[in-house]
């Protein structure tokens, strides 16, 4: 058999029509129909993740392994209208993604929800002296119907709370969903001092590196550079090329301090 190259996906033929009328086809439908329902509130996403012990852990497979049962055994719910079905999901969302990320889901009226969906808190580290500021990040978990790479982005905020006021300092995603995205970033505060280093992997086998520092509490950008490169083996060899560092924000909700993924 030979092989056959196409532009794009649109271009590849698909599959042969069944006949018409034929009553084997309503069998066939019915099957693929429960087929999907069965497939599809189990939400597999790739990468490593880490637990902070052991009981999260097995707490987290136990919970997997439960939804692909009762999806496996073909269990029929009655009729639910579109806005019950939503608050279903949303709430089966929100309880896994608590269990993944080792930390109890938030209410959307916490002060760094802002009143959003699928809030919850990843992590928080103290800066300085304690109980001065805290590092605070912000998951708000994908929709479960995100059709793009962009909508798939489980989105984190690096919030500084401390007594004037809360600061973002940046912002980013927990894995990234396609080349040109919003990638990972890493974090690490030690003293008054938070360090990002964010890798960002673009079209073409390019790549680019951001590594910057902020001193607590004062917000204040202590070094801040980003560099070009090149992706080799799967990993970001930077160049001596820099490249245009955006000005530091606001740090209010929609404008970060740091800029990690330029559009």
């Amino acid at each position: 058999m030979g092989v056959r190259k196409f532009h794009s996906v649109e271009e590849m033929p698909g599959p042969a029509l069944l006949p018409r009328l034929d009553p084997e086809n309503l069998r066939i439908a019915f099957g693929l129909a429960s087929l999907a329902h069965g497939l599809g509130p189990a939400r597999r996403k790739c990468g490593v993740r880490k637990f902070r012990s052991c009981q999260v852990h097995i707490h987290s497979v136990c919970l997997t392994a439960l939804v692909g049962v009762v999806s496996s055994l073909g269990c029929r719910k009655p009729y639910a209208s579109p806005s019950s079905m939503s608050s279903t999901s949303t709430s089966r969302q929100a309880m896994v993604d608590g269990a993944l990320g080792g930390e109890p889901t938030i209410s959307r009226i916490d002060p760094l929800c802002h009143e959003r969906p699928r809030c919850s808190i990843a992590d928080r580290r103290p800066a300085g002296s304690p109980g001065a500021s805290d590092v605070v990040v912000v998951r708000l978990a994908a929709p479960t119907d995100a059709a793009t790479d962009e909508d798939r982005c489980d989105r984190r905020e690096y919030w500084l709370s401390r007594p004037t006021g809360e600061l973002l300092l940046a912002v980013d995603c927990e894995e990234q969903w396609g080349a040109d995205n919003a990638g990972p970033a890493s974090l690490t505060v030690a003293g008054t001092l938070a360090t990002f280093h964010y890798v960002e992997f673009l079209s073409n086998d390019a790549c680019e590196i951001v590594d910057a520092s902020v001193r607590l509490p004062q917000g204040r950008i202590e070094a801040h550079t980003r560099r070009l490169g090149r992706v080799v083996d799967n990993v970001c060899r930077p160049s001596r090329k820099g490249a245009f560092i955006p000005g530091p924000g606001s740090g209010t909700l929609h404008h970060p301090l740091l800029v990690l993924h330029r559009p």
